[in-house]
């Protein structure tokens, strides 16, 4: 290996490591920097910080450079990011729970709505949490039931890499986890679930906290190889931050 290359091998290790000691901080935040049965607000904290790795690293591999115009839509750089470096197969599934929730009045005699309506019926008055992949289903087969432009916006609309990017609005913005989810249920968990409480026939989402990690860990692992296969020195692309 010449100096070159040594360098750049340097480069990518420096960079990625960086992101990877981030992780290993937020791991280490304590429950004894708050207040006792506060557990909730420090596991918010921990996500505002895993997303916002998410994110820096979607601005450098969709940058200004290469990617002028994608660079700017915010949505649209950080859905492609998640599907194409994180490795959640569960992302490209559609919420029908949400999506039959969501449903305009007048399309409500149409095959989708009467298709999943059916199906979340089936789910109503959970005894335990349910991954969505037990439920959930393929944007392409729910399309194939769409007799609309406005169905199929939908669809895509609820896909989950679609709501795990106003997921991260509520964090980021708002610092706070949106929804009514028991979120106890799930701190363990690395994957979407859903549940219901008694007497209440709503199913309602989470996003533990061990699925964002997931997420942000495969990520920083696939986007460094990425670089590393085409040779890519990602301070290339890292803005000067004496003149932002």
């Amino acid at each position: 290996m010449d100096n070159n290359q040594e360098s750049f091998e340097f480069n990518i290790e420096r960079f990625i490591g960086h992101f990877e000691k981030q992780v290993q901080i937020i791991d280490k935040l304590s429950f004894s920097l708050i207040e006792e049965d506060e557990d909730e607000k420090l596991y918010i904290q921990k996500e505002i910080l895993l997303v916002s790795l998410i994110d820096s690293l979607s601005n450098i591999r969709f940058n200004k450079i290469n990617f002028p115009q994608l660079a700017k839509k915010n949505r649209e750089r950080f859905v492609r990011f998640v599907k194409e470096y994180s490795e959640w197969k569960d992302g490209n599934l559609v919420s029908i729970v949400f999506l039959r929730d969501n449903f305009s009045k007048e399309f409500k005699n149409n095959p989708l709505f009467k298709y999943i309506d059916e199906k979340v019926k089936n789910y109503t008055q959970l005894d335990q949490w349910k991954a969505v992949n037990e439920i959930d289903e393929e944007v392409t087969e729910l399309k194939l039931l769409a007799v609309n432009e406005k169905e199929e916006e939908a669809i895509e609309y609820y896909q989950h890499y679609s709501i795990l990017y106003r997921y991260r609005n509520y964090l980021i913005h708002e610092a706070r986890k949106p929804g009514y989810g028991m979120e106890f249920m799930s701190y363990e968990k690395d994957f979407a679930i859903y549940h219901s409480y008694i007497n209440d026939e709503t199913l309602h989402l989470l996003y533990p906290i061990g699925l964002i990690k997931r997420i942000t860990c495969d990520s920083i692992s696939n986007i460094k190889t990425y670089f590393k296969e085409q040779n890519i020195n990602p301070y290339a692309f890292v803005n000067d931050t004496l003149r932002f």
